[in-house]
């Protein structure tokens, strides 16, 4: 664990487009659906989840996602065309951390593909495992399959 706290720290990375607050006929609350998969966990105490909903009212929103950038033991990439299309994302998250792992941090990378994106968007995280399989999108599963 290379945050130093008594359990692993699981930052999400997401575009807030993935996140509708009131999501329509077919739109799917993408953070709150994986959030959904680790809340047992959490609630045993296994691992934190960090997402940028936890920042506070006057917290310096930058400093404070990079710190848990910096210290986090897994980052999931909630990947979309949105969020592959943020500047914030891919110059600021995903680039600090492929920076941590070139370091030699144990950091994991973990993309979750959650819609379809051209192959080109997908150049950034090539080689890493994405998830599901075949770089197939959790959006082209049924409900019952897809979870």
């Amino acid at each position: 664990m290379t945050g130093g706290s008594a359990k692993p720290v699981i930052f999400i990375s997401y575009s807030h487009k993935d996140e509708p607050d009131n999501p329509g006929d077919g739109e799917v609350a993408w953070l709150s659906y994986v959030q959904s998969f680790l809340a047992p966990a959490v609630k045993n105490g296994v691992f934190e989840v960090w997402v940028d909903k936890h920042k506070k009212g006057g917290d310096k929103w930058d400093a404070e996602i990079k710190a848990k950038l910096a210290i986090c033991d897994i980052c999931i990439l909630l990947a979309s065309r949105h969020s592959l299309a943020s500047d914030y994302v891919v110059k600021t998250e995903i680039k600090l951390i492929l920076e941590r792992q070139a370091n030699g941090d144990k950091v994991r990378f973990y993309p979750i593909l959650l819609s379809p994106v051209p192959k080109k968007g997908l150049e950034l995280i090539d080689g890493f495992d994405i998830r599901p399989p075949d770089a197939k999108s959790l959006s082209g599963f049924r409900q019952h399959e897809r979870d």
